[in-house]
Parts: structure tokens; sequence; C-alpha cells
């Protein structure tokens, strides 16, 4: 202790701590030392440690759950597989005539769209015929190839 925690009472204390220690160590039998530190000395220098428990039942669920978990991955990808593979060319069939049915089937969808298309032309050709003509009034310059797409869409429209 410091000078500065030295007050009387704090000496009064610790005089009475020393005393109850002197005491306590008088009442201690002997040999008292000696046998706590052999005690701690054998079982620190025991060469083989408590077991340790292994629970062995929820290692074999992981196992099975992995096991069903890999079960249900690889059917999931075989069905998958089956209900996406490609269908056999019927016998009487070549794969040139099957392979010019699906050309020709695309050639009249793209017909069918380009036709739908060209309703709308002349709609788009008078947008742009307008969006020409205003642009001519704001800088005062006729942009004679716009004029000409424009009317290009519109003749072909009718």
């Amino acid at each position: 202790m410091t000078d500065d925690h030295k007050t009387p009472e704090i000496d009064a204390l610790a005089s009475r701590l020393d005393a109850l220690g002197e005491t306590d160590g008088a009442d201690a039998p002997a040999g008292l030392e000696r046998r706590v530190v052999d005690a701690a000395m054998r079982t620190l220098e025991a060469e083989t440690p408590a077991p340790i428990p292994i629970e062995t039942r929820r290692v074999r669920f992981m196992a099975v759950a992995r096991l069903a978990a890999a079960v249900l991955v690889i059917g999931g990808a075989g069905a998958a597989w089956y209900a996406f593979r490609p269908t056999a060319i019927p016998s009487g069939e070549s794969t040139a005539q099957t392979q010019l049915a699906a050309l020709s089937q695309d050639v009249d969808d793209l017909l069918a769209l380009s036709s739908l298309l060209d309703e709308h032309a002349g709609l788009w050709g008078s947008a742009i015929q307008n969006d020409a003509d205003t642009l001519d009034k704001s800088i005062g310059q006729t942009w004679d190839s716009l004029e000409s797409i424009a009317d290009e869409f519109a003749e072909e429209s009718i």
C-alpha cells in the first residue's frame, strides 16, 4: 500500500486480516501444502485424458440425410432430362424433310409478321414527315433525304 491509502481505519482492518491469516495458517495440519502440491502434480502428469463422449447417432442421421439429398437431386435431374429430351423423328420422314418443313413454317411466320408491320408503315411515314416539317420550320432548312424516307414509307403503305 502506498502512503496515500494509509488511514487509521485501513490500518486497523489490515492488522485484523493479518491476525486472521496467521490463525488459519496455524490451524492447518502438518504437510497439507505438500499433499496439495503432490495431488496437483499427479493430475497434471496423468497420461490419459478423460474420454470425450461422441454422439454417433447424429452422425448416422446426417449421412442418411446426405444420401437422400443426393438421390433427390439426381432423380430430379433425370426427370428433367427425360421431360425435355428431343423427340424421335418419325420413321417415314428423313431429317432433310423435317428441316424443310420447319424452315417453311418459319418463313410463313416471318411473312405474317412482316404484313402486320406493313399495316403501320404509313403511320410511321407520316410521323417522320411531320417531324421533318417541324424540324424544317424550326431551323429554316429542308431535309430532303428525311422527306424521301417518309414518302417511301407512305407509298408502301398505300
